[in-house]
């Protein structure tokens, strides 16, 4: 078992969230998808130039190795194998900034809305200074 499951308890469906390396004032995404037959514990990742991709939690956690928090999956066990089968179908999906960012992806399997708070902010912030400059 992956030192990261077992000090966050992490369950399929949860979401970690990190600091970016090149701007630690924004947060990357990713969701928890458990170990595969193999017994790899894998997450899922939106990533710019790669899209929607699995990679290893030992390698993310390399990349990453301080996790922000952890936002845990609070529907139904059927919700959840639900979810991470309609996520599955994402892997392989151009990223997209304002369109199929990492916390699209991340909303997408918590909620069932693809969302992204950082981006809506983003363009309310820009909509503002964009006034306020005329």
């Amino acid at each position: 078992m992956h030192p990261f499951v077992r000090k966050y308890q992490l369950q399929p469906a949860d979401s970690l969230v990190v600091a970016k390396k090149f701007n630690p004032l924004i947060s990357h995404y990713a969701v928890y998808l458990g170990c595969n037959d193999e017994g790899t514990a894998l997450i899922m990742e939106a990533y710019p130039g790669a899209g929607v991709r699995l990679m290893p939690l030992s390698r993310f956690a390399k990349i990453y190795p301080r996790i922000r928090r952890v936002e845990r999956f609070s529907g139904t066990e059927q919700e959840r194998s639900a979810r991470l089968r309609q996520a599955m179908r994402k892997v392989g999906r151009p990223y997209h900034l304002l369109k199929n960012n990492c916390e699209h992806l991340v909303t997408q399997v918590q909620t069932g809305k693809s969302r992204s708070r950082q981006v809506r902010r983003a363009i309310t912030a820009a909509a503002v200074f964009s006034l306020l400059s005329r």
